[in-house]
């Protein structure tokens, strides 16, 4: 029995070592579950991450600090397989926050914890400062700060003795991490949870703790995994304000559903959809490439309303109704817009004429349509966020027998 502990032990421990070194893991996946292929489709890709693409082959990203190759993870199963991350191409620029956008199942998640090496990739790999993920798997984890969508809180520790278990782990000795310790608890603002345990936490405050342990040792790439959810919009600003002052000199990514933490903290972001990346830019990018058209919100007191939506798409080409609730409509109304940077004043000045055409023609319907109030504005990044989700994740259904 004591050879058979040291022989169990040593075995444990191999396979422990040889399960978080991607190569090896990817190695047996392929021997046990075959290479199953799907198919990579250039042709459909936006061309802004076509471009991004090309951008890395050709080598004119490589002195960006994270450089994403071609990452893609298959899941196995015995009679199915699903492509969870198919062929993602970025890089991200140091003191850059680059954003990654999507439903749930999009593949953001699965992303983050390639890059991290919790989970081995598939196919392709991702360069850290030089490093490649998968030979230098150890030596990036070192480098690596994660803030996990789900907390990696102990119930039964208290804040403090959260920030000195997860120094400990990163190698400090005693004197730092008592030092370090007081530090991170006054930056995140948990004074009087001090000796709390994390069972009596609310969301927000667990959230605040998870970023604090990853952000120890100031690590060089931080990976935040919806960092504000479940936290009320003060606390929340006061996260956004503590990611943004974090970013200078390191590799940020961020994943969310908040369109406007997106805009406040976001370089650049990305849609993903499926599994794939279908739009790169910065925000104003996003909108002028894919919001181009004005957002109608009105409402009336006709009844009924279905008269509402029938003369105002008519009044309005290729109008179509967004939502309709109790005599208030959303409307989206195209326009073509081909403009380059270089005509950015004549943009503005026949945006505005737009509007004020726009305006007029629901001036003249007020009387008719009995509309109380109503505003025009350009689809806003919520809007092409939601027409990108709609067009490639199927829809949400509920069958009959569901309760």
């Amino acid at each position: 029995m004591l050879m058979e502990f040291f022989v169990f032990l040593g075995l444990t421990i191999l396979i422990e070592y040889l399960w978080h070194q991607p190569y090896i893991v990817r190695s047996v996946v392929k021997v046990f579950c075959g290479n199953k292929r799907f198919p990579s489709d250039d042709e459909a890709l936006d061309d802004d991450v076509r471009h991004e693409k090309e951008a890395i082959l050709s080598g004119s990203k490589h002195g960006s600090m994270l450089v994403v190759h071609g990452l893609r993870k298959i899941y196995h199963g015995l009679t199915k397989h699903v492509l969870a991350v198919k062929d993602s191409w970025f890089a991200v620029e140091a003191g850059a926050c680059f954003g990654l956008l999507g439903t749930n199942g999009a593949g953001k998640t699965t992303t983050l914890e390639m890059l991290s090496g919790s989970l081995s990739p598939s196919s392709g790999t991702a360069s850290f400062s030089g490093l490649d993920l998968l030979k230098n798997t150890t030596k990036i984890r070192e480098l690596t700060g994660y803030c996990q969508q789900f907390d990696p809180l102990f119930e039964n520790l208290t804040a403090q003795e959260h920030i000195r278990y997860y120094a400990r782990v990163k190698g400090f000795n005693e004197h730092q991490v008592q030092s370090l310790t007081k530090q991170m608890i006054e930056y995140i603002g948990l004074e009087e949870y001090t000796n709390r345990i994390a069972t009596t936490f609310s969301g927000g405050n667990k959230r605040k703790l998870s970023f604090a342990c990853a952000l120890i040792c100031d690590p060089s790439f931080l990976f935040l995994d919806e960092p504000s959810t479940g936290i009320d919009p003060v606390n929340r600003r006061f996260m956004w304000r503590l990611i943004a002052n974090t970013k200078s000199g390191r590799c940020t990514i961020l994943t969310s559903h908040n369109m406007e933490e997106c805009e406040y903290l976001c370089d650049r972001l990305s849609i993903m959809a499926a599994g794939q990346l279908r739009c790169l830019g910065t925000t104003s990018h996003l909108k002028q490439v894919y919001g181009k058209a004005f957002i109608l919100e009105l409402l009336t007191s006709l009844d009924p309303t279905s008269q509402v939506s029938e003369r105002l798409l008519a009044k309005f080409s290729g109008a179509s109704v967004l939502e309709t609730h109790e005599g208030r409509f959303k409307i989206r109304i195209p326009f073509a817009v081909d403009r380059t940077l270089a005509d950015i004043f004549e943009y503005a000045l026949s945006l505005f004429q737009r509007v004020l055409t726009c305006n007029r023609v629901i001036e003249a319907s007020k009387e008719e349509l009995q509309i109380k109030e109503y505003s025009v504005g350009q689809s806003s990044l919520e809007q092409v966020f939601l027409d990108i989700a709609k067009k490639y994740d199927p829809p949400i259904s509920l069958s009959n027998g569901s309760h």
